[in-house]
């Protein structure tokens, strides 16, 4: 199986979960493949959750299903955003070719024109998590090895692999948009902007995850942590940072408080 970020990914079981997607951008070695097939999301209530937050209070190894679904439903590490659907929805056609995508994610739908054409719909909802964060990992992590049987050894090395960029991973119930644009073309239509110097850091590269028919099920955006001459991208000074990225004839924004983004061991991005 290729790392992430060469290609698109095709999953096997139907419709795609929030761990397992987050997971797509973050494995990198040999047992990707094995948390691909084990790591999955169980239906959790979105309720109001007592006691302080997991990510301080407890070593992730000691969270159970409601602190998992705390940090996946409800941390700092995740928000949620509504647009104005600007284009139309899938169709079969659309299904059909999505099957004949190559393996490098390159085609392009035949309904591509329909972007531009400002059609009016209803909200779409997304869902936005700051995917390379040790919290985020931690979560998919401690949920396969409650319910997956995954040895707490891989769980561990998961959790503290060293990342190169930061990652940020959309899920949606309606992604047509990214169903007719390439990952390479969507690599310029996504950026992170801090308040503070306003200054677009483009994504480096983007990598889809897809159901058994090559639908998109979630999208993976990868932002470097470091400029050209080695300045991080994100200093102490930045306080917030906005993820946007252009669907349709509207923009999805999702706006991080990096001042709330920490765990027991300081920032977490």
């Amino acid at each position: 199986m290729r790392m992430a970020g060469k290609g698109s990914e095709r999953e096997n079981s139907g419709a795609a979960k929030p761990e397992k997607i987050l997971r797509e951008g973050t494995m990198k070695t040999g047992k990707r493949k094995v948390w691909m097939a084990m790591v999955a999301m169980a239906a959790l209530a979105a309720a109001v959750y007592g006691g302080n937050d997991p990510w301080k209070a407890k070593n992730w190894q000691q969270w159970d299903d409601k602190d998992i679904a705390k940090v996946i439903n409800l941390s700092p590490w995740t928000v949620k955003t509504m647009v104005e659907a600007t284009w139309k929805p899938l169709n079969a056609m659309d299904e059909h070719e999505a099957g004949e995508q190559t393996s490098e994610g390159v085609g392009v739908m035949p309904a591509e024109a329909d972007d531009n054409a400002k059609t009016r719909g209803a909200n779409a909802m997304f869902e936005v998590y700051w995917s390379s964060s040790r919290t985020m990992r931690e979560a998919v992590a401690r949920r396969a090895v409650l319910h997956n049987g995954r040895d707490l050894k891989d769980a561990q090395e998961f959790v503290d692999a060293a990342l190169d960029e930061y990652q940020v991973t959309v899920q949606g119930t309606d992604l047509a948009p990214f169903q007719r644009k390439s990952e390479r073309e969507y690599a310029s239509l996504a950026w992170l902007q801090p308040k503070k110097t306003k200054e677009k850091i483009l994504a480096s590269h983007v990598n889809y995850t897809r159901d058994d028919k090559g639908n998109v099920t979630g999208v993976v955006f990868f932002f470097p942590k470091k400029t050209a001459s080695g300045a991080p991208t994100l200093g102490a000074e930045d306080k917030s940072v906005d993820f946007a990225c252009k669907v349709g004839a509207s923009t999805i924004h999702a706006y991080f408080n990096l001042t709330k983004m920490d765990d027991a061991k300081g920032l977490d991005l």
